[in-house]
Parts: C-alpha cells; structure tokens; sequence
C-alpha cells in the first residue's frame, strides 16, 4: 500500500511517497501534476522496461536474490534528466553500447521500492505497461511484507513465488494482439 504525505517544512516542495515499509520516493511538487505524470506514464509505455532481476547465490547469501527495476532508455540526456529530478531515480549512460555509428544512449532507472513508489503514481496513465505495472507493484508490497533478515533461508514456496512471478514478467513485454486489434 503507498500513500501520498507531504511535509513541506523538511521537505521543501518535495512529496513524499511511503510504502507499507516506511520507504520513500521523494518527487518534486512544483513540477509534478497530473499532466507531468501522465507524460511520464506515455514515456514509460513507449520507452520504458519493467523488470524482475534474480541475482545468484553468492557465498554469503544463501538464497538468491530478487529485485524489481524499471527503466526507460533514450537518446536525449534531458528528457530523463527531468524524470530524474522530478521523480527520484538514477540516471546513467550506456557507455558500452556507444559506437561510432550510433548515438550515445542513456538510462534512467528505479529499483525496489522506489520502482514501486513510480509505477503506483503511473498506473492511471498506462495503457500498454499497465498489467506488468500491476504485476510488479504487487511483487514489490509481497516482499516488503516478506523480507530476508540478515542470511536466513527463504521457504521452498517463497522462492517458487518470486520465481515465478519473474518469470511472469518476462513473458509480458509485448504488446497483445487483442489490444491492437480493438
């Protein structure tokens, strides 16, 4: 569950989204309306990627790890610059995939609770991403309600879920027919 609080004495003109875990997104209120995010929102259904990561054991982590990410990458720095500013995130260049015969490509991105945060804030606006939005933000509420302490093992049937909640994800990445023919 994420609910709106806004505190302007600490924050400035920042909002802040919460979690059920008490996790914020900070987002820029003197920016954010509704036509600021229903144009990120036809942004993140053209350019964007909703993705579950499952990162391997490692020889201190006895289970592997899921993550949630999203991203949108382009061409033009200032358009995911304003996204950056406006809606938190990162925002990196994708060095390794310049060549001299294309342009330099960036990548703005958000992961865990922050993606969250996002996609709950876009989820009125999507029209394509909007049923992996739906399928990730219930991802992310499912393990913030069930997190790993410290090194424990995760249930067989815990693992089955993530796992197979990844694996949902990735087969929704395209575009349904029935949409395009409607």
């Amino acid at each position: 569950m994420v609910h709106l609080y806004k505190d302007r004495e600490r924050q400035g003109s920042m909002f802040r989204l919460y979690n059920v875990n008490g996790a914020a997104l900070n987002m820029n209120t003197n920016r954010v309306t509704n036509e600021a995010i229903a144009y990120l929102a036809g942004l993140f259904d053209g350019e964007g990627s909703i993705n579950i990561f499952k990162q391997p054991n490692k020889k201190d982590r006895i289970n592997p790890c899921y993550f949630l990410e999203i991203s949108i990458g382009n061409t033009h720095k200032g358009v995911l610059k304003w996204v950056s500013e406006n809606f938190g995130g990162r925002l990196a260049h994708n060095a390794e995939q310049y060549t001299k015969r294309n342009h330099r490509t960036w990548r703005w991105r958000a992961s865990s609770n922050e993606a969250c945060a996002v996609l709950t804030i876009l989820l009125p606006y999507l029209v394509v991403k909007k049923e992996q939005a739906e399928l990730a933000i219930d991802f992310q509420e499912h393990i913030n309600t069930h997190p790993r302490k410290g090194n424990q093992m995760l249930s067989d049937e815990e693992l089955l879920w993530r796992e197979a909640r990844r694996a949902k994800l990735s087969t929704m990445r395209f575009w349904k027919e029935e949409v395009e023919d409607g």
